[in-house]
């Protein structure tokens, strides 16, 4: 089960550790091997590579330009980005699941919910959320509108916010 598990999620028996966002996955041979056992079984599911030295330094480089463009980037794209991304791991949340179930010795509905937990993270409703705990009224409600306008299902967003004298409605 766990070949065709890894398999189906793109990976393999051996898998580079380590992404840079202006080179991809880094694989150099000198990194040290990390085993993923399956503590159910003792069994090696796959084992993943460490990064080098040289790699980290690469990483690190790229992240600091990354965030030099990233900052300019206007907060409701950037909030489409998180979106983005809980989008792609709810399409892969069942696989994902099994495979933090096979690495934790969980039950295949608690590795289910260690994904939910990442989508909720990435979700607007979640993000307008955490946001209201310290912002005024009037900010939380342009923010759930203005990422409303980004999402594809902007009505289901909007249930539970109060519309606000003043703003647009669609």
């Amino acid at each position: 089960m766990s070949e065709a598990l890894l398999n189906s999620l793109g990976l393999t028996q051996t898998n580079a550790g380590t992404w840079s966002g202006d080179g991809g996955w880094l694989d150099d041979p000198a990194g040290k091997l990390i085993d993923s056992i399956n503590p159910a079984t003792g069994q090696v599911i796959a084992r993943v590579r460490s990064t080098t030295p040289a790699q980290y330094e690469r990483v690190m480089a790229s992240a600091v330009a990354a965030a030099r463009i990233w900052r300019s980037v206007p907060a409701p794209k950037r909030g489409e980005a998180v979106r983005l991304m809980g989008e792609e791991l709810r399409q892969y949340k069942s696989k994902l699941g099994s495979l933090v179930s096979l690495e934790m010795g969980k039950i295949k509905a608690e590795g289910d919910g260690e994904v939910q937990e990442m989508i909720d993270i990435a979700a607007p409703e979640s993000l307008i959320e955490r946001a209201s705990q310290d912002a005024p009224p009037m900010l939380i409600s342009v923010t759930a509108y203005s990422t409303a306008q980004s999402t594809r299902d902007a009505e289901s967003m909007r249930k539970g916010i109060h519309a606000q004298p003043g703003l647009p409605s669609s």
